[in-house]
């Protein structure tokens, strides 16, 4: 944490410059991009959920290996370990992962992410409403719903 802060220290002109440049785009044409800010994050919730879980999964599947195999129950000073792993921090080192597939896995996980993501949450503009919802028209609203004849789907047969 203190080396985060240091950075912070020694670099905040160049954070507050971003902003800066930033804030006036985001804010001029926020209807497109608070959306696709939500979106982004929303993706980066999902890889980081896939990536803990693929972790616990593969820790889960070692420590099985390891408790089961023969090799223990006739030796308990053999170290039947495999080592299997996938790093937390340093997800992007390929040098990390225990077996190496697994760092193409976790791609695969990603783009399987994407692709979800681009067809079950499309990334779409909010439209602006026509007129503000008041008292008077939520009533009106109310009315002509309670004015309208039950369905005929609701009626017992």
């Amino acid at each position: 944490m203190d080396a985060v802060q240091e950075h912070l220290r020694e670099h905040y002109k160049l954070y507050v410059g971003i902003f800066l440049v930033l804030l006036p785009p985001v804010v001029f044409f926020r209807r497109w991009s608070i959306p696709a800010i939500l979106y982004a994050i929303e993706f980066v919730v999902y890889c980081a959920l896939m990536h803990s879980i693929l972790g616990g999964v593969i820790r889960l599947a070692a420590w099985f290996k390891t408790e089961s195999a023969m090799k223990r129950a006739f030796d308990r000073l053999a170290d039947s370990n495999p080592g299997w792993t996938t790093p937390f921090r340093y997800f992007y080192d390929r040098t990390l992962y225990n077996p190496k597939w697994l760092f193409y896995l976790e791609i695969v996980a990603v783009a399987a992410i994407v692709v979800m993501m681009w067809k079950y949450r499309p990334l779409r503009p909010q439209k602006k409403s026509q007129r503000p919802l008041t008292a008077r028209t939520l009533a009106r609203k109310v009315s002509a719903q309670a004015a309208k004849p039950p369905s005929t789907w609701s009626k017992k047969r």
